[in-house]
């Protein structure tokens, strides 16, 4: 987070020592360079929340030793197109995170197919906000065995056969609710676009014609709905992904519950308290609309602070 911009440099492909690179929260833009394929030594490449666009490089796949893949962009307003790629070769990827991009096309059935650890290592895939259309691949049951996965706000339409049988996926949380720990099902949606606790049940929406829908516009958004979707907007332009801690945020289905988060008894959020956790980037002018917010602290962290909007608080 050091407001960088313009095209990232080409010459990244020369330090072919590199083992990690952390760009995120900057505001590089254009094509991510091809060159990135040449550092076969890299392992962690975190890039999330700058302004890259075009597609992603196919030399992606030749990082053989990658176990950390960040390209999010839910914050940004450009984003990365075209077709997901398979990543056959990164057999040794466990956490994949591109949410808020424009990728499209279906799920590769080959998708990670070479991995050397989707049986055995916790597994994270972040595809949510893209343009993803389809069904889950049947070969995405026998190939990762703890997966969570997020492929909320795409345009999927159906289920791999035993996807919804997978115990050990979500956190355990299929094994409790199903088809509906992953997405929400046709004609259904709620805050999270999926099933996260025994509070927050996928609710009926005719309208509704994808899995894993967060949104609907013919049902009256709840107090609590909208207090979920500004602290996580609030989450993601300061880069939660790399907070020092973030229990709860996003995923439980009590948002009064998620660290640093205080709320009255009638579920409103009064406090938001984040000293010293590593936040970046700018806070979001949504989160003046939490109507009983009293306090918000987040001394200690390299943040830009957004006051339009504060005559609403």
């Amino acid at each position: 987070h050091n407001r960088f911009d313009g095209n990232f440099p080409s010459l990244i492909g020369q330090l072919n020592g590199l083992v990690k690179l952390y760009i995120y929260g900057n505001s590089f833009s254009g094509q991510f360079p091809t060159q990135i394929g040449a550092l076969s030594s890299l392992v962690e490449l975190k890039a999330s929340e700058n302004k890259f666009s075009g597609t992603l490089p196919t030399q992606i796949n030749e990082l053989v030793s990658l176990e950390s893949l960040s390209l999010r962009q839910l914050t940004s307003s450009s984003s990365i197109a075209g077709i997901l790629p398979s990543f056959a070769s990164l057999g040794k990827l466990v956490s994949l995170h591109l949410d808020g991009n424009a990728l499209g096309g279906d799920l590769p059935p080959n998708f990670l197919a070479n991995t050397i650890r989707g049986s055995s290592a916790p597994f994270e895939i972040m595809l949510a906000n893209n343009r993803l259309t389809g069904a889950i691949p049947l070969s995405w049951a026998t190939r990762f065995r703890q997966l969570h996965l997020d492929l909320t706000g795409n345009m999927l339409t159906s289920f791999g056969g035993d996807d919804c049988n997978q115990d050990e996926w979500m956190d355990g949380l299929v094994e409790r609710y199903g088809c509906d720990a992953i997405l929400c099902g046709i004609g259904k949606f709620n805050e999270f676009g999926r099933q996260v606790g025994a509070g927050s049940s996928c609710r009926p929406c005719a309208e509704v014609n994808v899995l894993g829908s967060k949104d609907c516009s013919s049902v009256e958004p709840t107090e609590k709905g909208t207090s979920i979707d500004i602290l996580t907007e609030f989450y993601h332009s300061t880069h939660g992904e790399n907070w020092v801690k973030s229990t709860g945020w996003t995923n439980d289905e009590d948002h009064c519950s998620w660290f640093g988060v205080e709320c009255d008894s009638s579920g409103n959020v009064g406090t938001i308290s984040l000293p010293n956790n590593g936040l970046t980037g700018t806070t979001p002018s949504s989160i003046f609309d939490l109507k009983k917010l009293k306090e918000i602290n987040l001394r200690q962290n390299e943040i830009s602070f957004n006051f339009q909007g504060i005559g609403k608080a």
